[in-house]
């Protein structure tokens, strides 16, 4: 699902590495969802990661098969992915998207769904 969603934007996920995804801590299964057309196809998904230290859930990442954007099924699986880490004991989540002007719908996205913008994370390189 994560290849077809990015398939315009780069993926390199490959099932080897997703199977070490799968593996890393604190991967849970009850995290990483998926919608399915009525044919079966995987049409949009959310992974999530829930620290239960902090009792926050991360979001990341989140996909959406081209031919379905637009008819708010990455707004639904993330919706249910909150109700997931409600469910693990999460008081607050987290989603970092880049969120600038060439990034926006992502960004209308999560706005939608009640996320607030945050502190920006910033890249500096040495020329």
């Amino acid at each position: 699902m994560h290849r077809a969603g990015w398939s315009d934007f780069g993926s390199h996920l490959t099932t080897a590495s997703y199977r070490n995804i799968m593996a890393a801590y604190p991967y849970r299964t009850q995290t990483d969802l998926v919608v399915l057309a009525p044919d079966g196809e995987w049409v949009a998904s959310a992974l999530g990661w829930y620290d239960e230290v902090n009792k926050v859930g991360l979001v990341e990442p989140v996909s959406c098969a081209p031919a379905f954007r637009g008819t708010g099924l990455a707004k639904a699986v993330n919706i249910a992915l909150l109700h997931a880490f409600r469910s693990l004991g999460a008081t607050r989540s987290a989603i970092l998207p880049r969120g600038d002007r060439a990034y926006a719908v992502p960004a209308h996205l999560y706005r939608s769904i009640g996320y607030q913008p945050g502190s920006r994370t910033r890249h500096y390189t040495r020329n």
